[in-house]
């Protein structure tokens, strides 16, 4: 799963990075730091709008802040969103947890030679209680590579940057859309300790 990642990226890096955003909506969600599931995160849709979207879909009384790639057309959730709800989530690591000695160490990961990297993600409207409505996103994910398999059993959908556009265009079918939800590649990413969240753990 992808329960945590970290977006410490400015408003102007966001811009320069995604060249195709029409337009952008500033939000709570472009404050830098670590993201956890039920916080406004930054998505950019397929209008090429960059806004926030809530993390996560109530689901009797959870909150599912995951999809898997392999079965988004077989899930009445998500089968219908494939096809004009897709979003891509910027973040510049991800985290995950390792059991070393009876003690769980969190892990940054990160993209090689890269600042930035887009996860792959669906949205929709939630209604609240009051009536309004909300932007709610999840997080596809799929296999591990080789280098996440030592840490957990599935990992984020990362898209390369020439598959960006492909995964927002409206006139992409959810066929060829599923077909790049595939593990990043081989000797692709670097793994290190949080060092910072080993420091506040031994206080």
């Amino acid at each position: 799963m992808c329960g945590r990642f970290q977006l410490n990226y400015s408003i102007d890096k966001i811009i320069d990075n995604y060249s195709y955003i029409r337009e952008l909506e500033l939000i709570s969600s472009m404050e830098k730091g670590e993201k956890f599931p039920s916080d406004e995160i930054l998505i950019i849709n397929q209008e090429f709008k960059a806004t926030g979207a809530k993390w996560g879909f109530p689901l009797y009384g959870k909150l599912l802040i995951n999809a898997r790639a392999e079965t988004l057309l077989n899930k009445d959730m998500f089968k219908d969103l494939v096809k004009n709800q897709r979003c891509i989530i910027p973040a510049n690591y991800f985290y995950e947890w390792k059991n070393e000695k009876g003690k769980k160490i969190k892990h940054k990961i990160f993209l090689k030679g890269k600042e930035v990297f887009s996860m792959a993600g669906l949205y929709k409207k939630i209604k609240l209680v009051d009536g309004s409505e909300k932007l709610s996103v999840v997080i596809i994910t799929t296999e591990p590579n080789r280098e996440i398999r030592e840490l957990h059993h599935r990992m984020p959908a990362i898209l390369d940057k020439d598959k960006e556009l492909l995964w927002l265009s409206k006139e992409c079918s959810e066929e060829e859309a599923l077909s790049i939800l595939t593990p990043y590649r081989d000797n692709g990413l670097s793994i290190s300790q949080d060092i910072d969240f080993e420091q506040l753990s031994l206080i």
